[in-house]
């Protein structure tokens, strides 16, 4: 099992300041998690369960928007690969999202490839990050082999951060709908 966690786009040095670009932010900055053969145990937070994080204080501040992944599953010992789920944490483990990437599919997979996108903004279910980071659990909805792996996962997961020029214009957007509230 191995994971890494890397911030893509305009880069770390964007958020701090300094780097390669003289002039400006990208509009959305992605926070990537990769991961290979992680293993999906039990139901939510079983402490068999795998948990990534990662504590990208540079981005804290700002709100993930969407989220997107490119991921492969395969389900063992009869699992069905609509059990096999991801949570996303904060570092007080207070929940901000699910990835539920094979809803529906109520069988066993061995290999499948799952792409997809959860735009949180419009469902307004965006959050900020906060200095603690993110953490992501592997878990099952139902647990079919108890004690056991159910599912094992690899590839990726973005986490999009609009970067600090988007915020501006998302914020003069915000007091222009106040005002014409008024």
């Amino acid at each position: 099992m191995s994971y890494q966690m890397a911030v893509l786009g305009a880069g770390l040095g964007a958020f701090l300041g300094f780097g390669g670009a003289s002039v400006a932010f990208a509009d959305s900055t992605p926070m990537v998690f990769s991961f290979n053969n992680v293993e999906s145990w039990d139901q939510e937070e079983s402490p068999l369960n795998v948990i990534l994080s990662d504590f990208a204080v540079a981005t804290a501040g700002y709100a993930v928007t969407r989220i997107e992944w490119d991921l492969t599953l395969t389900t063992l010992d009869g699992s069905y690969a609509s059990d096999a789920n991801i949570l996303v944490r904060d570092g007080s483990m207070a929940r901000l999202a699910f990835v539920r990437p094979a809803s529906g599919d109520d069988f066993a997979v061995s290999g499948a490839r799952y792409q997809g996108s959860l735009d949180l903004a419009a469902l307004g279910q965006d959050f900020i990050l906060a200095n603690d980071g993110l953490l992501l659990e592997f878990y099952e909805s139902f647990d079919d082999n108890p004690e056991g792996v159910d599912a094992i996962w690899s590839g990726t997961i973005s986490f999009n951060v609009p970067g600090p020029g988007a915020m501006g214009l998302l914020a003069a957007g915000g007091l222009m709908a106040v005002r014409r509230r008024r």
